[in-house]
């Protein structure tokens, strides 16, 4: 059995564990056929980003940003809309303004513990940030490899939290 061919989108006991995991652990409710197990964040954002962009496509990152993700996307030929973080997570006066002139594909955060600044979001940013994206059509990509890795403090609340299906959240166990 374990040499023949399986779901393409992983072990399912590793997908029902995941989404268990997460419901204790962040209130998210998922459900396994909503569970992809990748190779890594590489292989996440690849098929994330072969999926969502066309050559010319605007898409919003931080500024500055995970330089891995950069590097896959640009490999995709978008437009890149940097925004650029505060001292309390991403500048949503900026955010709302590159979401009302523009119409970019998604944007592409990392609100806890942000590569490279280190940086968490405030739950006050969080919230105010998914109150612009709920009135777009713009995807969320969170990633959120280091969000248990907290020495002190209490995690905010992933964007999935507040915006379900239209936030695409990546997970590991690599780091914890």
């Amino acid at each position: 059995r374990a040499l023949q061919y399986n779901s393409a989108q992983g072990f399912l006991p590793l997908r029902e564990f995941i989404c268990k995991r997460y419901k204790k652990i962040m209130g998210l409710d998922f459900d396994p056929s909503e569970i992809i197990i990748t190779n890594g964040s590489q292989q996440a954002l690849d098929m994330f980003a072969a999926v969502m962009i066309d050559p010319g496509d605007e898409i919003m990152v931080e500024n500055p940003s995970y330089l891995a993700a950069l590097e896959t996307f640009h490999l995709y030929d978008p437009v890149i809309l940097p925004i650029s973080l505060t001292e309390s997570g991403i500048n949503c006066d900026e955010l709302e303004k590159a979401v009302t002139e523009h119409k970019p594909q998604f944007i592409y955060i990392i609100p806890n513990f942000q590569n490279p600044t280190g940086l968490t979001y405030s739950e006050e940013t969080r919230v105010k940030a998914a109150e612009i994206l709920k009135k777009t059509n713009c995807m969320v990509l969170e990633d959120n490899p280091y969000g248990e890795l907290r020495f002190s403090g209490t995690a905010g609340h992933s964007l999935s939290y507040f915006l379900g299906e239209q936030c695409c959240m990546l997970g590991t166990f690599s780091k914890i």
